[in-house]
């Protein structure tokens, strides 16, 4: 390659999705950073004296008390201030726990006393609960905290009373995972996905690093549910594995970032093209492909067709008109015919061998062959226009890799995709996530039926 097609490619090379740099669709409002002119001011509200549960006074002996103005000793009180405070306080506490032991007399059998069942009473002495969570609480819900982070931070907050070793942080994952799969609990989350009476299902996967191997961990989700499996390879076989598209049925719709193994015998349901990834590619190519009008033409078409759906559902329709669909069908086709005639002009014709005609007659075909997935959601606003639910659930991944670098082994990659499940979909249902790690420290996890029969509460688009 030539200097000077390198210096003609690095705008593609700079904004294509593997890249890491895609390109930024969001359009800058002009406005200052923090909260805008009219903006509610939160505080924190005065507690009631019954919440009260210290009080400290700060006063001091009137004889040593100056005039902060003039110096003068010649002071009196004449009132008291008062202010609240809400504080956070750590303490360490040592629980020692007696049980019974008994003897039938009857037949010489001994037992015990039915104790929690998340103590181990082989072992003498042993980490409670509520320091489980916490490990929990900031490996799994907070992905982003590294073992070593989690180590020094409970040592910090207890003075050094506790220090928890960085392969016992590493087992408390893993206990939990193993709880949860003595529940079935993943199984059970899995049966729901396929059988449950959804329209649409978000997928997508994205690498991780595994002992410093690629890997792959995938989510399957909704605004109520979220499922996360972890192989060693994309592809088929993960697919098949996991047992869910393969098993939706043909009035289901799947919405993904073209995944061309969608169309082919891994599922026989209707699939939807994310529209965000399509926009990086229009945006690169309005900037690489020279003297295309298409681009931009295609682009301001699918833009300003979203705009419009937002108002009719704003007006509480369902879906554009017969008119209003064909209208968009037909000016999305006269773009790819005419894209299409320029691009066969300039190879077939001329002879011309630019390295973005290639790329340019690629995204054409695509258009083309994919242009009633890319429009699904014309006919249907229940089906979304992007996959952002799928790529949101994939982030926490993505700042793991960057905090921690890897998983340390694949046993502890199928853990984490198994806890985060449990957590993530609890969340999406209103359930807070201390709670939710609380009970599953102490063996007694919700149920995959308890946690879908609460309300969504935080429905994601």
């Amino acid at each position: 390659m030539t200097a000077t097609t390198a210096a003609r490619r690095l705008p593609k090379l700079l904004t294509t999705r593997t890249s890491g740099f895609p390109p930024n669709t969001r359009n800058k409002t002009g406005r200052k950073r923090g909260g805008q002119p009219g903006h509610k001011r939160h505080i924190l509200e005065q507690p009631d004296e019954s919440q009260v549960t210290e009080i400290v006074e700060y006063e001091d002996p009137i004889e040593a008390l100056l005039c902060a103005f003039c110096g003068s000793g010649n002071i009196v009180q004449i009132g008291t201030k008062t202010v609240y405070e809400e504080e956070v306080r750590t303490t360490v506490v040592v629980r020692k726990i007696n049980y019974g032991q008994y003897m039938c007399l009857d037949c010489g059998a001994t037992f015990e006393a039915q104790i929690p069942k998340y103590l181990n009473p082989n072992q003498t002495t042993q980490y409670g609960p509520n320091l489980k969570t916490m490990i929990g609480t900031l490996m799994v819900i907070y992905g982003d905290v590294s073992v070593n982070c989690v180590q020094a931070m409970i040592a910090g907050v207890t003075s050094g009373e506790i220090h928890p070793s960085q392969g016992y942080i590493c087992k408390v994952i893993d206990n939990m995972a193993e709880e949860l799969r003595r529940l079935c609990f993943d199984e059970e989350l899995r049966k729901y996905i396929v059988y449950h009476d959804t329209n649409v299902l978000n997928w997508d996967d994205t690498v991780v690093s595994v002992n410093g191997k690629r890997t792959c961990i995938r989510f399957y989700g909704d605004g109520g549910v979220a499922l996360y499996t972890f192989h060693l390879h994309k592809g088929k076989d993960g697919l098949m594995e996991d047992n869910v598209l393969p098993q939706l049925s043909q009035d289901r719709v799947i919405m993904h970032d073209h995944n061309i193994i969608n169309y082919k015998d891994v599922c026989t349901c209707r699939n939807a093209e994310c529209y965000i990834h399509l926009e990086r590619d229009l945006i690169s190519g309005e900037e690489e492909f020279t003297g295309r009008t298409w681009v931009g033409r295609m682009h301001n078409l699918v833009k300003s067709a979203i705009h419009d759906r937002h108002i009719e559902e704003q007006n509480g329709a369902m879906s554009f008109s017969e008119e209003k669909i064909q209208e968009i069908f037909s000016e999305y086709q006269n773009i790819t015919e005419s894209a299409k005639a320029a691009n066969y002009q300039n190879i077939k014709v001329e002879g011309e061998t630019g390295y973005w005609l290639k790329d340019e007659r690629a995204l054409i075909k695509r258009l083309i062959k994919y242009r009633d997935n890319y429009l699904i959601w014309l006919k249907d606003f229940s089906i979304p226009t992007n996959n952002n639910l799928a790529e949101r659930g994939l982030r926490l991944f993505k700042t793991k890799m960057k905090v921690s670098g890897q998983f340390y082994g694949e046993k502890s990659a199928k853990n984490f995709a198994l806890v985060l499940s449990y957590t993530e979909t609890a969340k999406r249902h209103g359930v807070n996530p201390y709670e939710l790690l609380q009970r599953l420290s102490e063996k007694r996890p919700f149920s995959v039926s308890h946690i879908m029969s609460l309300p969504v509460q935080h429905q994601l688009t």
